[in-house]
């Protein structure tokens, strides 16, 4: 019988494991070979030489706790034992420790997704709905080395090939704005940051400059991006080679070096000695989902190109994709062998970005609701068996006029009791645990008490439920069947 339930169970763990692994391979097609893992012989057979290992054990218990071997009397469920007996005792001290894992485990898992909605609400501050970013990389053989003797030749060059770009994917139909980026747009990490210092303000040592992100730019890219404008304009036209004077700041910045003033207007050195003049300030874009703004500087893109690799940006129609064959046809009209790469929604950038934290908070809840579940199982297993140790004593209590909300209530209890003491201990150990993953957590603390209060609520209801079936029985048990049953 043993080895049947065994069997039975470890068949349907591996008809659980093929149907995990087919979500895995749907939800992580980002990673390497996701679609090699299957389920071969070898782990089938490992499947049963477990299962047949743990059936041979549990009938080796039970062989021993028929013949009465004293050293494992406590699992005894002989009914010449009272309930309150070490077999009662032993039972309800694991389901407790049972019970605090799961609590453990819901606690941990209601925090990492709290954290991780967080990131996706406060967004990068810019639009990602309806925009597409491409990136686009000039060959050096065709545009020059930027790094070379010619440079000014490869600016002025390039230059050319971007607003030639620029004027022909504006005009194309469904495009309502199109901008460039060198640096990385906002999601794709911290890149290229430089140091500065303020006109205005007094000189300060060297090791105390202050640094903050620095990104190349086309006037239309806030359009583009949706970056709002707080103030001042974008750059003027004559912003071209050998003629930079004017330079662009976040908000966060401006609040930061210019607390009490207008930034509009002031100067910055950033790499030379020639002062750039803050002609505007425009809205925080956030370098990853869930980071705090940072200052961020941005200089005109046709100014001084760093590199012959940049990012095109165009705001179109509800389905952004569907504009990527006809601005690709433009980049191949101007040059047909100029590779374009990483072609993405904005949308697809976050969920990147956030996908790791994502299926990392997915396998753990879902471990959190298979605990929660064999938790459940365990109350209604214990409580049923405490019911069957106690159905002459219950039989007596009716007998002499004990009323059934009475008995409910009494076996209610001694079924909650180990929940009650699992949720304490469960609350206690993850008050410490989560402080090793606070540094994970955005915007949370690792004592959150919406989270733990929710996880009380939710165990306690399960509890509640797993205990309820038993404990009605109880009290509907004729006295004379239940005292006739000893």
């Amino acid at each position: 019988m043993i080895f049947l339930l065994s069997g039975a169970g470890g068949a349907a763990g591996l008809l659980l494991a093929s149907a995990a692994i087919q979500w895995l391979i749907h939800e992580r097609l980002d990673m390497m070979r996701v679609q090699a893992i299957h389920i071969d012989g070898f782990e089938i057979a490992c499947t049963a030489g477990l299962i047949v290992l743990c059936a041979f054990f549990a009938g080796l218990v039970s062989a021993f706790n028929a013949r009465c071997d004293q050293a494992l009397s406590t699992l005894q469920s002989s009914r010449s034992h009272s309930a309150g007996g070490e077999s009662v005792q032993m039972r309800t001290a694991l389901l407790s420790l049972q019970v605090a894992v799961t609590v453990v485990l819901l606690i941990v898992a209601g925090l990492l997704l709290k954290s991780y909605d967080k990131p996706l609400s406060a967004g990068l501050g810019c639009s990602t709905t309806n925009v597409l970013k491409m990136g686009l990389q000039l060959p050096k053989a065709q545009y020059g080395d930027p790094a070379s003797v010619e440079r000014l030749a490869f600016r002025e060059q390039r230059n050319r090939f971007f607003e030639s770009l620029l004027r022909e994917v504006r005009s194309l139909p469904g495009i309502q704005a199109a901008g460039l980026i060198y640096g990385g747009v906002p999601g794709e990490g911290y890149g290229p940051d430089n140091g500065f210092t303020i006109v205005e303000h007094p000189e300060l040592p060297p090791d105390q400059r202050p640094y903050a992100i620095l990104r190349w730019v086309d006037p239309g890219y806030f359009a583009a991006m949706g970056i709002p404008l707080r103030s001042g304009h974008t750059f003027d036209d004559n912003q071209r080679l050998g003629h930079a004077t004017e330079v662009i700041v976040s908000e966060s910045f401006a609040r930061k070096y210019f607390a009490e003033e207008d930034a509009v207007g002031r100067h910055i050195r950033i790499t030379d000695s020639r002062s750039y003049e803050i002609v505007a300030v425009v809205g925080d874009a956030r370098f990853a989902p869930g980071e705090p703004a940072r200052p961020i500087m941005y200089s005109e893109l046709l100014v001084d190109p760093q590199e012959s690799s940049t990012t095109l940006v165009i705001r179109s129609g509800p389905d952004a994709l569907q504009s990527s064959m006809p601005v690709q046809s433009v980049i191949w009209k101007l040059d047909p062998d100029l590779p374009v790469s990483n072609v993405l929604t904005m949308d697809q950038v976050v969920s990147g970005n956030t996908l790791n934290a994502s299926f990392d908070a997915s396998l753990l809840s879902a471990f959190a609701g298979l605990s929660l579940l064999l938790a459940g199982a365990g109350l209604f297993g214990v409580l049923s068996y405490i019911v069957a140790q106690r159905t002459s004593e219950i039989g007596i209590r009716i007998a002499l006029g004990a009323r059934r909300e009475q008995l409910l209530r009494l076996i209610l209890m001694d079924g909650l009791r180990p929940a009650f003491v699992g949720l304490a201990l469960g609350s206690a150990v993850s008050a410490g645990i989560t402080q090793l993953i606070r540094s994970t957590l955005y915007d949370s603390t690792a004592l959150d008490l919406p989270v733990f209060a929710a996880v009380a609520v939710l165990l306690l209801w399960v509890a509640a439920l797993a205990c309820l079936i038993p404990a009605w029985r109880a009290s509907r048990l004729d006295p004379m069947q239940a005292l006739r049953s000893e």
